[in-house]
């Protein structure tokens, strides 16, 4: 079925990526960068989200 397609797909995704960001290590940095700065951007908005919340 369906749940069968997109679990081998998911583990060849998985396996496929884990493979090219080992053999570029370069990007994988430049992808892991991005990452913390989207989640520090995300952590960020949240707080101020929250901060608005309670000033009204």
């Amino acid at each position: 079925g369906n749940t069968e397609v997109m679990g081998a797909v998911d583990q060849l995704v998985s396996e496929l990526l884990t493979y090219y960001l080992e053999e570029h290590p370069k990007e994988a940095r430049t992808i892991v960068n991005k990452v913390i700065l989207a989640a520090t951007a995300r952590h960020a908005a949240r707080k101020a989200r929250e901060l608005v919340q309670r000033k009204k």
